[in-house]
């Protein structure tokens, strides 16, 4: 089980941190700190070839932290590096993951985040694959299964006041 959990402040103590449980008696596994708040935590297919599922959270808070950050499943205690992060220049309020669009036969991410724009990146590094500006703060972003093509999401997006 995966849990996002924040805080109002800088520094990375105390709780600002992605959390997995097991889900069999709620012991924590592993914990990824973060700056301030980490409000939305998804999984992802394995990207690192260890055939175990990873995670993916999207930080936000004060602007202390506004990136997506990538931990192995496979983590254990607490996670001071991550296997990749992406720095979305605003709070990230949203991630999921979504079928390998960008020909690498790995998982890739998309992010909603405050600074209006919308982010795939790849799962494999982070690497942004495509952004798009939608003008206003997004807080919610879900992928729409086979809408362009088999095996190929739309993206719907939600932000204050507009849907796309």
């Amino acid at each position: 089980m995966l849990a996002g959990i924040g805080g109002h402040s800088s520094g990375t103590a105390g709780p600002r941190s992605m959390y997995c449980f097991s889900g069999v008696d709620g012991t924590i596994i592993w914990r990824l700190p973060a700056q301030d708040a980490v409000g939305s935590v998804n999984w992802i297919p394995d990207v690192n070839g260890d055939n175990i599922p990873d995670a993916i959270c999207g930080a936000w808070g004060n602007g202390n932290d506004e990136k997506v950050y990538c931990v192995s499943g496979a983590s254990s205690g607490v996670v001071y590096t991550p296997l990749w992060s992406y720095d979305c220049g605003g709070d990230v309020q949203s991630v999921i993951s979504i079928p390998d669009v960008n020909g690498d036969n790995i998982p890739d991410v998309v992010a909603g985040a405050w600074s209006d724009s919308v982010f795939c990146l790849s799962g494999a590094n982070g690497a942004r694959i495509w952004a798009q500006f939608v003008s206003g703060y997004v807080v919610k972003v879900v992928a729409i299964p086979d809408l362009i093509a088999p095996n190929t999401p739309g993206i719907g997006v939600a932000h204050w006041g507009t849907v796309f």
